[in-house]
């Protein structure tokens, strides 16, 4: 069966990353639900087996769509606005809802 075939697989895949202290996880630019939500739950996993770990996005305009702020707000998702990405992180980056080549640079 492929790895990615049920939960059980596809965790242990996640298990792989543990061994860093830092995750950083970062939405595309103007995220929309998935991607919040996408980030969201890699956070939730990576901050519940006890790493320091941030949910952020960068671009040129910060989240307003009501729909979007109020999800943010009601779920208490921290995700944080950086106008500009840093040119490095501490420990792993994890880009979603991305594709490649796309990551925002100023």
């Amino acid at each position: 069966m492929d790895r990615r075939g049920d939960a059980k697989s596809r965790e242990m895949m996640l298990d792989e990353l543990l061994g860093y202290d830092h995750v950083t996880i970062q939405c595309h630019d103007n995220p929309d639900a998935d991607a919040i939500a996408s980030g969201y739950g890699l956070y939730c996993f990576f901050r519940d087996k006890g790493k320091d770990t941030r949910l952020l996005y960068s671009g040129r305009n910060k989240v307003r769509k009501a729909n979007l702020m109020l999800m943010v707000e009601k779920l208490h998702i921290p995700l944080e606005y950086q106008p500009q990405m840093e040119d490095t992180v501490d420990g792993l980056l994890i880009t979603v809802d991305c594709q490649y080549g796309s990551v925002w640079r100023g």
